[in-house]
């Protein structure tokens, strides 16, 4: 059976400081440990991820390009066209008295 004791406000707030600081000092050291330990790791990740990002951009935009370049000149033909059927006087048109 476990003895029970009384013990002062001020032993505890005594007993709970020194825990904290062994628990603190030890969470630093394992915090250095593991910086140290995977530092590199983090500089390798962020090249492999950063080459990947690279890679599968041009990947998208080489595969997208000529669609988008098609596009662009289907669009550009089809301003051409609007325009130039907005610019043209059509001679048999009824208004202009045309019979045909």
């Amino acid at each position: 059976m476990a003895q029970h004791q009384l013990i002062s406000k001020s032993m505890l707030y005594e007993i709970l400081q020194d825990n904290y600081a062994s628990v603190s000092g030890e969470i630093q050291k394992l915090s250095k440990a593991f910086e140290a330990k995977y530092k590199h790791i983090d500089a390798e990740i962020e090249g492999k991820t950063s080459a990947v990002a690279l890679r599968v951009a041009n990947g998208i935009v080489k595969k997208n390009l000529p669609s988008a370049q098609l596009e662009a000149v289907a669009q550009a033909n089809l301003i051409r066209n609007s325009d130039n059927a907005l610019k043209n006087v059509n001679f048999f048109s009824p208004g202009l008295g045309a019979t045909v």
